[in-house]
């Protein structure tokens, strides 16, 4: 009869002891990871507090940056995110490249055109935004209104990441964060828009 272990699995059980200490320090770096981040949920409130929303979604390297009055139909909120910025993004090559977007998913209550609003988004981008770092696209959906791949690479935000207390990559993710709250003024109008169809 077959064994319903694979070689990995064998391998792991001959190694119980070094692989606990690996699962330990794996739990011990995210830990880690999110406490750097949460260093940068703390500087963007204290510059734009009104984004009292926040959610790290260590799983899959996303951090929103969101308001409670802007709507939302899931967890995944309308807000300002940072995306393929977790441990997995950073240390794999075949993950997407990290990035900046702007997400806009309200609940079907919400009566807005999301086409207008991400063509007031993109109008608002040719005005705000004029780093020659920056390559702006317009997202493929009209949930996804508009993004960019951060200019540095995965290598050089880990490397961030690791130095010191890793203060360079808070002030790396901060920036693109703050770049993007350029853009609350205008996501506020398009949900006040909403309120009053």
């Amino acid at each position: 009869m077959k064994s319903k272990f694979d070689r990995l699995d064998r391998w792991l059980i001959d190694n119980w002891a070094e692989a606990r200490e690996f699962e330990t320090s794996m739990e011990r770096a995210r830990t880690t990871y999110e406490g750097i981040v949460q260093q940068v949920v703390e500087r963007v409130q204290r510059k734009l507090p009104a984004l009292d929303r926040s959610k790290l979604f260590g799983s899959i390297g996303q951090l929103v940056f969101s308001k409670s009055d802007w709507p939302s139909a899931s967890s995944y909120l309308s807000g300002l995110w940072l995306g393929s910025i977790g441990l997995n993004n950073l240390v794999v090559e075949e993950d997407e490249a990290p990035y900046a977007s702007i997400w806009l998913d309200p609940p079907k209550a919400v009566k807005i055109d999301l086409s207008i609003a991400h063509s007031k988004l993109t109008k608002a981008n040719t005005r705000l935004m004029k780093d020659p770092k920056i390559h702006w696209e317009s997202g493929k959906g009209l949930k996804d209104c508009d993004w960019y791949y951060f200019p540095e690479t995965r290598h050089s935000l880990l490397k961030m990441l690791l130095d010191g207390s890793g203060e360079r990559f808070v002030e790396c993710l901060t920036a693109h964060a703050l770049r993007l709250t350029r853009f609350v003024p205008i996501i506020d109008q398009v949900f006040r828009t909403s309120e009053s169809q």
